[in-house]
């Protein structure tokens, strides 16, 4: 009877021996598991890359909004990609963009020319185009509010010469040329000033042969500068068709009542029978009669409305 119950009490503490090693390694599997769990990821070192916010063609000045900072993985950056901690994008604005960017792709400084680059003005141009620059005052420079990336038109004031029996010049004032992009202004393309600059010369975009005029028409006279409306309808990044030469003017008389009158040849009609005749020597056609069989009331020419032959003659070269 004892060795029976001492049996079942050995059987017994075995199976309690062998119930807590199953437990413990139980727990300790379950205690593995959290703590994978919980382990948190390995950290991917990265940094932040400056980037197009959005597609920038070739030919275009860089702005502000134009670029933006990414996040990148360092193990990833590329020679030429600038990084937050040691780029800034101060550094590009008024950039030119020589190959154009997609939306998001790193700004490489390989891809655009800075001011005082070699070859950055001629990075600047369109196709079949040339740089030119004329002298500006702070008058005929819109006082200094005309800024790279402007269109203006230029005017040109100067005299004309008394031809053949005439007795006095015709001063005029000519539309040489309109829309013409401003590409710097002084030695700067910076486009984001916000003040007026003063400028002494100011460089122009145009064909071979706007390029001949500008130069002709600084040695003709006074040259000015009319700025244009930014407000065009365009659609983005729609290719801008080259500005052609176009013909308006003002001659002096328009701009001066006193002018005209001065310089027109008052009239008399004298009326004879069914002959009228001017004094002078003109004959014009019979004067109108009244109802009743009549002739009608005298009346003599406005000298205000009259053209002095001077004024025909210098309209008549005019184009």
């Amino acid at each position: 009877m004892r060795a029976r119950t001492l049996l079942f009490l050995l059987l017994a503490v075995g199976a309690a021996g062998l119930a807590a090693v199953f437990a413990r390694g139980w727990m300790s599997a379950q205690q593995a598991a959290l703590s994978s769990k919980s382990a948190p990821a390995p950290v991917v070192a990265a940094t932040e890359v400056l980037v197009a916010s959005h597609a920038i063609p070739a030919g275009t000045f860089i702005k502000a909004d134009d670029l933006s900072w990414q996040v990148w993985p360092e193990g990833k950056l590329a020679d030429g990609y600038v990084s937050k901690t040691k780029g800034s994008t101060d550094v590009f604005l008024g950039a030119v963009v020589k190959t154009g960017f997609a939306a998001g792709e790193p700004i490489t400084e390989a891809r655009v020319a800075k001011p005082g680059d070699r070859g950055f003005l001629a990075a600047v141009l369109s196709p079949n185009t040339r740089a030119v620059a004329i002298a500006v005052t702070t008058t005929s420079g819109v006082s200094g509010f005309v800024l790279p990336g402007d269109h203006v038109d230029v005017l040109v004031s100067h005299i004309l010469p008394a031809q053949g029996t005439e007795k006095r010049t015709v001063n005029v004032t000519e539309t040489a040329l309109e829309d013409l992009r401003v590409i710097a202004v002084d030695q700067t393309t910076n486009d984001q000033s916000s003040g007026a600059v003063l400028a002494k010369t100011v460089t122009f975009e145009a064909t071979p042969k706007q390029a001949e005029v500008l130069n002709l028409i600084e040695q003709m006279g006074k040259v000015s500068l009319s700025l244009r409306s930014l407000a065009v309808a365009q659609e983005p990044n729609a290719v801008r068709e080259l500005p052609s030469r176009r013909h308006s003017y003002t001659i002096d008389s328009e701009a001066s009542a006193l002018l005209s009158r001065g310089n027109s040849v008052p009239t008399v009609q004298v009326v004879r029978g069914d002959k009228t005749k001017m004094e002078g020597g003109a004959t014009a056609p019979a004067a109108p009669q009244s109802e009743d069989g009549d002739d009608a009331p005298f009346s003599g020419s406005d000298p205000a409305t009259e053209t002095s032959a001077a004024e025909a003659a210098a309209m008549a070269r005019l184009p």
